[in-house]
C-alpha cells in the first residue's frame, strides 16, 4: 500500500512536470509566431508597403560612386573610407551631404504616375540622348542609371526611366534642380579639410613679422604667444583665426592648376598661416594674396587649386601681435583683497577689510568707514582692465609718461603680502592715459573711462558723516 502510493506521488510529479514543459514549448512557439510573424512580418510589410512605389530599390550604403552626366560639366564622384571624393574633372574632396543627399533622392524617387511602358517617343518628355543622367555603382561593380527629363505641364512632377527600362514615369521634380546644381556645390568649401581640435600651434607671418602662438598644455583650450614675445594670447581671438581657418566658405575656385601664382597675388603673399597637430607633425600652410582687384586668392600647400574666400574672413584671418595677445593687464583674486594703499601727490590713503563684517575702513590719516560698494567697484576695475596699445620700448622714461611722479601709485594687497602696484601717468589726449604696472613693469594706455574708475576722489569712497 505504502509503495503503491509511492508510486501514485511520483507518477502525478512527472505528469505535472510534462505539463508544465508542454505549456512552456507552446509558449515559447506562441511568443515565436507573435515576433516573426506579427512583428517581424508586420515591419517586412510596412517595408514593402514603403518601398512598393520606388523606381529602383536599393542599399545606400552599398553605393561607392555616383556619376553625374550632363554634357560638358559631367563630374564623378567616389566613396574614400567615411568621405566622398570628386575624382572628375578634379581630384578633390566633395560636400559629404550634397552628395549624400543626390543619391538619396535617386533612392527615394517614386513612380507618381507611369505615363508610358514602351519607351518610344523619348525626346517628348526630354529623356533623349542628351538627357541628364544620375549613375551610382554599388560595391559589387553592378551599375543603375536614372534619366532625367523635364518638367510635366503643370512642372509639379518630371519625367524620369530608368536606362535600361522602357518604362517612363513622373516622380518628384526636386531631381530635376539637384542635377543642374553648379559643381561647385558638390566641392567642399572649406579653406581646410583637417580638424580644428587637433591644432595646438600655428603661425602667423604677415608684412615681415612672425607670431608664433600654441596651446599652454597638451588638449587645454588656453593659448600663449611663443614669439616675437612671450605672453599669454588673447583666446577669443585665437578661436577667431582658426574658426575662420576651419569654416571659411570657398566663393571661386579661380585655377585648378595655375601656371603662375602672380596674377593671384600670391608669388609673395600677403599673409602665411602655418597650422601644426601634434607634436613632429607637418606643416599645413595656407597662403593670403594682396587683393587683385578686390578680390582675396588663397592657396593651400597641399592642393593645386587657387581660390577665392570673402574679404571679411580675410580680415579675421590676418590679426596683428596687438590682436593677437592677451590684453588684460592685472592677474589676481579679487577675493582676496583686503588692503588698499592710494598714494596721490599730496596725500596717501590705507584702506583696510574688516575680517569680521566684511566692511571697508580708512585707516589712514584718519579712521573713516569707506563704501563697500565704491571699493568693490574700483577692484573690479582693476581687475578687468585691459590695455588699448601696449608701450614696448626699452628704458621707459617715467617722465615721459607722467610718472615722475604719477597722477595715483595704487597698491592691492591681502594679509599683508603686495598682489598688485599700478600707476597711473599723464593723460595721452581726451580719450587715453597712460597706465604702468610695477608688478609686471608694462607700460600701456587705457581709456579715460577705466582711470576714472579706478581713481575715485577719497570723498566719493567715503560714507557720508551722520
Amino acid at each position: 500500500m505504502y509503495a503503491e502510493e509511492n508510486y501514485n506521488t511520483g507518477f502525478r510529479s512527472i505528469m505535472k512536470f510534462k505539463s508544465t514543459y508542454i505549456i512552456g514549448i507552446l509558449f515559447l512557439a506562441l511568443a515565436a509566431y507573435v515576433y516573426f510573424v506579427e512583428i517581424v512580418g508586420e515591419e517586412k510589410r510596412l517595408e514593402e508597403e514603403k518601398n512598393k512605389d520606388l523606381i529602383f530599390i536599393f542599399d545606400f550604403d552599398s553605393v561607392n560612386e555616383l556619376n553625374v552626366i550632363r554634357g560638358d560639366s559631367s563630374f564623378t564622384c567616389e566613396k574614400r573610407g567615411e568621405d566622398w571624393w570628386l575624382t572628375e574633372p578634379v581630384n578633390y574632396k566633395a560636400h559629404n551631404s550634397t552628395v549624400s543627399s543626390t543619391i538619396s533622392l535617386f533612392k527615394s524617387a517614386k513612380n507618381e504616375n507611369l505615363v508610358t511602358e514602351t519607351g518610344e517617343n523619348l525626346d517628348r518628355y526630354g529623356l533623349g540622348s542628351s538627357a541628364p543622367r544620375m549613375k551610382i555603382t554599388f560595391l559589387d561593380g553592378m551599375e543603375k542609371t536614372l534619366v532625367i527629363g523635364d518638367k510635366n505641364p503643370t512642372e509639379s512632377h518630371i519625367y524620369a526611366k530608368l536606362e535600361d527600362s522602357p518604362e517612363v514615369y513622373l516622380t518628384n521634380s526636386s531631381l530635376h534642380s539637384k542635377l543642374r546644381e553648379p559643381l561647385i556645390n558638390f566641392r567642399y568649401k572649406k579653406v581646410m579639410h583637417s580638424e580644428r581640435k587637433d591644432v595646438d600651434r600655428f603661425i602667423v607671418r604677415e608684412h615681415g613679422q612672425e607670431i608664433t602662438i600654441s596651446k599652454k598644455e597638451p588638449g587645454s583650450t588656453e593659448w600663449k604667444i611663443e614669439s616675437p614675445i612671450e605672453t599669454n594670447a588673447d583666446n577669443g581671438r585665437v578661436g577667431i583665426v582658426l574658426d575662420k581657418l576651419f569654416t571659411a566658405d570657398i566663393k571661386l575656385f579661380a585655377d585648378e592648376n595655375p601656371s603662375g601664382l602672380g596674377e593671384y597675388g600670391l608669388d609673395n603673399p600677403a599673409a602665411v598661416v602655418e597650422v601644426y597637430s601634434g607634436e613632429g607633425s607637418e606643416a599645413r600652410t595656407v597662403s593670403i594674396g594682396d587683393p587683385v582687384q578686390g578680390r582675396y586668392y588663397v592657396k593651400v600647400d597641399d592642393r593645386d587649386a587657387v581660390f577665392e574666400i570673402d574679404s571679411a574672413d580675410v580680415n579675421m584671418l590676418t590679426q596683428n601681435l596687438f590682436s593677437l595677445r592677451d590684453k588684460r593687464i592685472t592677474s589676481f583674486e579679487k577675493d582676496i583683497i583686503d588692503a588698499m594703499e592710494i598714494s596721490l601727490p599730496d596725500q596717501m590713503y590705507v584702506l583696510m577689510k574688516e575680517d569680521t563684517s566684511d566692511q571697508w575702513y580708512m585707516e589712514s590719516p584718519e579712521r573713516k568707514k569707506a563704501k563697500k560698494f565704491k571699493i568693490d567697484g574700483m577692484i573690479d576695475e582693476f581687475f578687468w582692465i585691459k590695455a588699448k596699445a601696449f608701450i614696448t620700448e626699452r628704458g621707459v622714461s617715467r617722465q615721459k609718461y607722467g610718472l615722475d611722479p604719477p597722477e595715483a601709485d595704487i597698491v592691492l594687497k591681502s594679509e599683508g603680502s603686495e598682489i598688485l602696484r599700478i600707476q597711473i601717468g599723464k593723460q595721452l589726449n581726451d580719450r587715453q592715459s597712460y597706465f604702468f604696472s610695477v608688478t609686471r613693469n608694462q607700460l600701456c594706455l587705457i581709456d579715460n573711462s577705466s582711470k576714472e574708475r579706478m581713481v575715485v576722489p577719497i570723498e566719493d569712497i567715503l560714507e557720508e558723516k551722520n
